[in-house]
């Protein structure tokens, strides 16, 4: 019984969270070929409909963002909090992630970011795009699992049921 009520604990808080469900799609980054030392990838967030930009500098000098701040800024084998919060440097070997979001006023159809960061006192462009095709309710389906995959929810309830029946037993007529 103790196993079943977890289960459904679980299930309830991974569907937290989600206020702002889409479907949302993003094409790559376009970055400056002269910026070759920093890798850049986008994801959609279709939990909180955002395009979540990831930075990795590889450059031997510090990635400045000159028009936004990250999120987070982590370096390997250190944990992002005890690096930064709204940081703007990415230093050498490190990482910065901005979640880009997009707000049901916003409506459908095509967003483009263009940020900017320096090298070496050189400003570059990285261009961000996004196609939002629709704005949805949250509720189960939301979780960061169920976003990717819809029937994991449907998974977790039927588990539980299924443990709850066990430990009542089989129904007599």
């Amino acid at each position: 019984m103790a196993f079943a009520f977890a289960l459904a604990l679980a299930a309830r808080d991974a569907s937290a969270g989600c206020l702002n469900v889409c479907s949302l799609t993003v094409d790559p980054p376009s970055l400056d070929v002269a910026l070759a030392c920093v890798v850049a990838r986008v994801t959609p967030a279709n939990c909180d409909c955002a395009a979540e930009l990831v930075v990795i500098n590889n450059c031997p000098d510090v990635v400045q963002a000159e028009d936004f701040l990250f999120d987070t800024c982590s370096l390997p084998n250190q944990p992002y909090q005890e690096f930064g919060h709204a940081c703007a440097p990415v230093d050498p070997t490190g990482t910065g992630s901005v979640n880009l979001k997009i707000s049901p006023a916003d409506g459908t159809g095509s967003r483009s970011w263009s940020l900017h960061l320096s090298e070496g006192g050189v400003s570059h462009s990285l261009t961000v795009q996004a196609n939002v095709s629709s704005f949805g309710a949250g509720g189960c389906a939301c979780s960061a699992t169920a976003a990717r995959r819809p029937t994991a929810g449907w998974v977790v309830m039927v588990l539980v049921g299924l443990a709850f029946r066990r430990r009542r037993g089989p129904s007599r007529g």
